[in-house]
């Protein structure tokens, strides 16, 4: 393809929500291969995203697998209620995943595991949460973790982006929000994965 491969071999592991892995294949398979034609090693597994030990363990298992092939940095990405054991995986296993990205997730982020001081304080990889300003719940939940984030570790990388007049799994669609939102995602794991700038917007 003529896609130059770069020095440091970075993987994405991208979580599902709700439904069967077929039933999400045609939204996260398109982008898994955007994403390997950008370079990355780029998984889209079949976690077992209900339950709260087993989730996260297989988050862990698919990044040992990506370390075992060579891959030096891995990121992670959640959406809707794969959100869920995403970011317990990021917080469970911190020295693991080196970039965390919620997309429109964040559902039952309220609970104390995910708020809890310790397990705040121990994740270690940069955050970015995009979330559509017309999905209510998913908001309330990422400006929580937001605020959570900022209470404990005020100095840890964290950016909530709210895309005004978007809905739930806006992300995958074709309107200019979408756009900026998959474009935004790149240039996060590239500053986050790869050492490349960091984005002017990002802050926290």
């Amino acid at each position: 393809s003529g896609t130059e491969v770069p020095e440091t071999l970075a993987g994405i592991i991208l979580n599902h929500g709700s439904g069967t892995w077929e039933r999400h294949a045609m939204r996260w398979v398109p982008m898994a291969q955007e994403l390997a034609r950008l370079g990355y090693v780029a998984i889209y597994p079949d976690i077992r995203y209900l339950d709260v030990e087993k989730g996260p363990s297989d988050c862990e298992a698919v990044a040992g697998w990506l370390a075992n092939h060579g891959v030096e940095r891995v990121g992670i990405v959640g959406g809707s209620a794969g959100n869920n054991p995403t970011l317990s995986a990021v917080q469970l296993f911190p020295d693991i995943f080196d970039s965390y990205v919620d997309l429109y997730g964040g559902l039952g982020v309220s609970s104390w595991r995910h708020l809890d001081e310790e397990r705040i304080e121990a994740m270690r990889a940069p955050v970015l949460m995009q979330v559509g300003g017309n999905d209510a719940r998913a908001l309330e939940n990422a400006e929580l973790l937001s605020w959570r984030i900022s209470e404990i570790t005020p100095d840890h990388p964290q950016h909530l982006r709210v895309y005004n007049g978007e809905g739930h799994g806006f992300f995958f669609g074709e309107s200019p929000a979408a756009v900026e939102a998959q474009r935004n995602l790149v240039v996060f794991l590239n500053w986050s994965l790869r050492d490349g700038p960091q984005p002017s917007w990002y802050v926290w």
